[in-house]
């Protein structure tokens, strides 16, 4: 899959908007509840995913968009 020059800002844009909203989210956390977080955040993701990522293998599997397509705007 590729984004084109467009997309990948607009991913980008997303992806700085979302790290910002965590961050913000987090800021008023003490430093072990932070660190508490991350330790149950790291076991939770890769179960979610399937110890051996099945689960994101599996999720790509059901995806309507195949590895390779690519993403252009269209105009009609």
């Amino acid at each position: 899959m590729q984004l084109t020059g467009r997309g990948l800002e607009a991913y980008r844009l997303l992806r700085g908007a979302g790290v910002e909203r965590v961050a913000g989210a987090l800021r008023p956390w003490d430093p072990h509840e932070r660190e508490r977080f991350a330790q149950l955040l790291a076991r939770f993701v890769p179960q979610v995913l399937g110890q051996d990522g099945e689960g994101a293998a599996s999720a790509q599997r059901q995806a309507s968009v195949a590895p390779g397509d690519r993403f252009e705007r269209r105009t009609s």
